[in-house]
């Protein structure tokens, strides 16, 4: 009777979830609806947007019919999707809104000199930040999909400090042991239950070295992903470090973003599944994108969307503790969901993080 009790019990948590998904994917599209509705808002939306998110919301709506009793992945899945439209659409509308901006300021009696930009004191005051992102947002690009062979044998290694797990790699980064000391001297106060090490060796992987083509996180992605797996052997005291201290933070499972200044449409086919050799870093923030040090507003870029099971949220233990980071680990699998074309330059492709055919 007892087994009985917790079986009806565990089945009732799951139809409450499951009709909590559901409703939670109905009043979104009823609340994205009435924002594009509202008259307000209504000359903010370009025609095509709108229409676009119209006919997106009804075949929605019209699958929600259809499709009551579908389980609770299924509405959190059309909810992310509808999601990461709607937000790509904002940003289509805000950068109209610092075009227009612009173009009154241009024709402005004001001076220069009596004039304030208060929307600009974040890039100005935040430039070494964004600089140091920069690199690691952008680095996407040096993924190039070849299937290699497992990432083995950093797994056997002890775990040790981080000033010894690092003693292999001086003769290949100038400065390790040096920036090591810093990051741990910096890892005084730790959170998510890490040690002081393997928070030091978050922070050692975001900090920049100068001049930046040194930086650990350059080597150490570089060498995830050459097809020679010798050259892991120098980082493997360190990556058992740093992938144990990542593996003890929760998994973040949202949309986060991070692109390229280029046109990667032909890589990133609808349905291919590939994998991200490297620790690739993405943001929560798609406005973060639009600073010219990311991918700007104009030119050529190629913005991926992703959807995250097993991202870490590393803000708490990154050298610079504004950036809302999320890191995806080594030999990520993933499946391009959708791809489109937005004009001025910009592509748009929808990737879901997915489970490796074995382990």
């Amino acid at each position: 009777m007892i087994a009985d009790a917790e079986q009806y019990k565990k089945e009732d948590e799951i139809q409450r979830d499951r009709l909590e998904a559901m409703n939670s994917l109905e009043s979104y599209c009823f609340n994205i609806r009435a924002k594009i509705n509202d008259e307000k808002l209504a000359d903010k939306f370009h025609i095509y947007d709108t229409k676009k998110m119209i006919d997106t919301i009804e075949d929605t709506l019209i699958w929600l019919e259809t499709n009551q009793f579908a389980e609770k992945e299924e509405f959190v899945q059309k909810l992310r999707e509808l999601e990461s439209i709607y937000s790509l659409v904002m940003m289509e509308v805000h950068t109209a809104e610092d075009s227009a901006v612009k173009v009154s300021e241009e024709f402005s009696d004001d001076s220069a000199e009596d004039r304030s930009f208060p929307s600009i004191t974040l890039e100005s005051n935040r430039g070494d930040e964004l600089s140091n992102l920069n690199s690691r947002l952008l680095d996407i690009r040096n993924e190039h999909q070849r299937m290699l062979l497992p990432i083995k044998g950093y797994e056997d290694k002890p775990l040790l400090s981080l000033e010894d797990a690092v003693k292999h790699l001086q003769e290949i980064i100038p400065n390790i042991r040096r920036n090591a000391s810093i990051a741990k001297e910096r890892s005084t106060t730790v959170a998510d239950r890490l040690t002081q090490d393997e928070s030091a060796a978050i922070q050692l992987y975001t900090m920049k070295w100068k001049p930046n083509d040194q930086s650990l996180s350059i080597h150490v992605n570089a060498a995830l992903r050459e097809e020679n797996r010798d050259q892991l052997i120098p980082y493997s005291c360190y990556l058992k470090l740093v992938v144990t201290a990542l593996r003890k933070l929760p998994s973040v499972k949202r949309t986060a973003w991070c692109g390229v200044k280029a046109d990667l449409s032909a890589q990133y086919l609808i349905g291919k599944e590939f994998v991200w050799w490297g620790f690739n870093s993405c943001t929560e923030s798609l406005q973060l994108l639009e600073y010219d040090k990311f991918l700007g507003k104009t030119g050529v870029r190629t913005l991926f969307s992703i959807e995250c099971e097993t991202g870490k949220s590393i803000r708490a233990h990154s050298s610079y503790k504004g950036e809302d980071e999320i890191l995806l680990l080594p030999a990520t699998r993933m499946k391009v969901v959708t791809r489109a074309d937005f004009g001025n330059g910009l592509v748009i492709i929808h990737l879901r993080e997915i489970q490796p055919p074995f382990t």
